[in-house]
């Protein structure tokens, strides 16, 4: 396999990790819809729809695409999102070997 492929694979392998492990912080810890500042309604969503919603913010912060619809409204939402964007950055080297 091509090493600048690999190198690729690997970037995105360790994203994906960051988010799947920062989704479940978020989910567990973060989960109170007062915690979150949203453009639609999380409180009566199921178990599925939360998930996503905390996955996509995930996403959002380690990519730095941007936040979209959903931002940190609390103090412990907005410490974690800067944990995750600081463990993203610092992995990213590793990764790329």
């Amino acid at each position: 396999m091509n090493k600048k492929f690999q190198n690729v694979i690997n970037v995105l392998f360790s994203v994906l990790v960051v988010d799947i492990v920062m989704s479940c912080i978020y989910f567990l810890f973060c989960d109170d819809p007062d915690n979150w500042d949203t453009s639609h309604d999380i409180k009566n969503v199921t178990f599925l729809n939360k998930y996503f919603n905390h996955f996509y913010y995930s996403t959002m912060v380690s990519t730095t695409v941007g936040i979209g619809p959903i931002s940190p409204k609390s103090n412990l939402v907005k410490l974690l999102t800067l944990f995750h964007v600081y463990i993203t950055f610092a992995i990213l080297p590793f990764a790329l070997g």
